[in-house]
């Protein structure tokens, strides 16, 4: 595993990808809101003149198993197939990646199925991102025990892919970390190559270290880093970054 740093800005922010060459900038995307084929048209071509090169995509359901074992699919599904469809049709190697989000019953709950499914789907999609050659998969929530079954069976199928998810060891989401705690996301043969951290709240000196953290302990283990700046997450706990400062700092 090589030692790359991937930082995500989620929600009207992004995420870079180190690179030889230039990074390459993802924002955190949420599924939830469908829309016609022209929009997420128009939304990938607002990216592009951005400077944006994809996007992670957020989803708190996929499909669901009903009482009678009919397979019905989700809102989530159809803005996904659009999503990717209109990469396609953009022509300019726009790139998404999927994020199961653990938060959502079906997701925790219907896991083999959901996460099996996304990875299956778009795997030899043209628009997939991956990274050294392997499909990237994120995900938000979730502990690794809860990853693992999925992809060892994935993985036996003989699919490729990187698990780089915002795990945790049982809460929802991890409001303080430790090397301690973050070193048991990694037990000796599991699942995940990587983790990311949702950086939703705290002040500026409090995300640059709990991010410089997680660095340090996927350095210690040879894995990948996805790290968090979010400049104004929609919630009440909105903080002053004393504007681009504490961004660029963040950054």
């Amino acid at each position: 595993m090589n030692k790359t740093v991937i930082t995500l800005l989620a929600l009207s922010s992004a995420l870079a990808v180190s690179a030889e060459d230039k990074p390459e900038v993802f924002v955190h995307y949420m599924t939830c809101f469908s829309a016609t084929p022209d929009f997420y048209t128009r939304e990938i071509e607002l990216a592009q003149r951005y400077g944006i090169d994809g996007f992670a995509l957020n989803c708190g359901e996929w499909k669901l198993e009903k009482s009678d074992g009919t397979i019905h699919e989700t809102v989530y599904v159809r803005s996904a197939d659009r999503l990717y469809q209109a990469a396609l049709d953009d022509g300019n190697d726009f790139k998404l990646f999927m994020s199961p989000d653990f938060n959502g019953k079906a997701i925790r709950e219907q896991t083999e199925l959901n996460i099996s499914d996304m990875v299956n789907r778009y795997y030899d999609h043209p628009n997939q991102f991956r990274h050294d050659d392997k499909l990237f998969l994120s995900g938000w929530s979730g502990r690794p025990d809860q990853y693992a079954g999925p992809v060892a069976n994935l993985r036996a199928d003989g699919l490729e892919l990187l698990v780089v998810p915002q795990a945790s060891a049982g809460l929802p989401y991890p409001m303080t970390w430790s090397f301690e705690r973050i070193l048991s996301l990694f037990p000796q043969n599991g699942p995940l190559d990587g983790l990311f951290r949702f950086t939703s709240d705290g002040t500026v000196s409090e995300l640059i270290d709990v991010n410089a953290l997680g660095r340090r302990v996927t350095l210690f283990k040879d894995k990948l880093f996805m790290a968090g700046t979010v400049p104004a997450y929609n919630s009440p706990n909105l903080r002053d970054f004393s504007g681009m400062q504490g961004y660029i700092a963040i950054w």
